[in-house]
This record gives structure tokens, sequence and C-alpha cells, in this order.
């Protein structure tokens, strides 16, 4: 088994490399971590991203693991998030661990909490895009 961390770094954000390596090394102990790859776009999804598309074709084998900080790290807007968990988890067949969710979806998983979980990353995308407009 494999699993690979993904991140993104928008401007003046920080990221928690270590707690996401040992997140996966608790929660995957026999799993062999294969890398880290960090984006600094967040306003696309992941397989439009320089790093997301190099990840991706890493990918290959069934009962992968991706771990994401939240379920607003993969894409925006809400339909490209969607499409993009759907993609990830039903035709890469990988299993996606949402950190900060504390909710992992995989093949068979739970569609419905999915959804209200991409909805809400969505709301908070927007609320964040306001504020940084309003600011500037």
């Amino acid at each position: 088994m494999r699993a690979f961390v993904y991140v993104t770094q928008a401007d003046g954000q920080s990221v928690d490399l270590h707690g996401l390596i040992a997140y996966a090394r608790s929660r995957l102990p026999t799993a062999l971590i294969k890398g880290v790859w960090i984006d600094k776009r967040d306003d696309a999804s992941i397989s439009r991203r320089h790093g997301g598309g190099e990840l991706l074709k890493r990918t290959r084998r069934r009962g992968d693991h991706l771990i994401v900080p939240n379920v607003g790290t993969l894409a925006h807007p809400i339909r490209d998030l969607t499409d993009t968990v759907r993609n990830l988890v039903e035709w890469r067949r990988l299993t996606i661990h949402f950190v900060a969710e504390e909710f992992v979806c995989g093949p068979g998983g739970d569609a419905e909490r999915m959804n209200e979980l991409a909805e809400q990353a969505y709301r908070d995308w927007r609320v964040r895009r306001t504020r940084e407009g309003v600011a500037r």
C-alpha cells in the first residue's frame, strides 16, 4: 500500500506537513509514503495544477491513499470538487483522507457525507475570497 500527501499553499498560509505525515503514519502504519506535493495555486482542480498533475501520474495502483488537509484542497468551485472526488475515488480507486474533517472517502464510501463536506468547503472558499477582495 502506498500513501501520497498533497497540499496547497495560498499566499501567506503555512502548511503543516509534519502533522499530515504523522496522520499518515498513525492511520496507515504499513503504508509506504511515496511523496509530498505542494501546489502554490488553489483556484483550480487538482488535475489542472502543476503538482497535482505530477502526483496523479504516480497514483496508478488500486488501493493507493491520498492524504489532504481538508476537502477544499482538491478543487474549487463545488462542481469541480465533486467531479474531482468522483474521478479520484471511482476511476482511480484512491482512498482519500481528509484530515481536518476526519473523513475517509474510498470506493463505495458515504457519498451523502462527501456532498455535505463539499458544500461546506465551497461556502468557506467563497467567504475567504470575498474577504480577500474586500481587503484589496
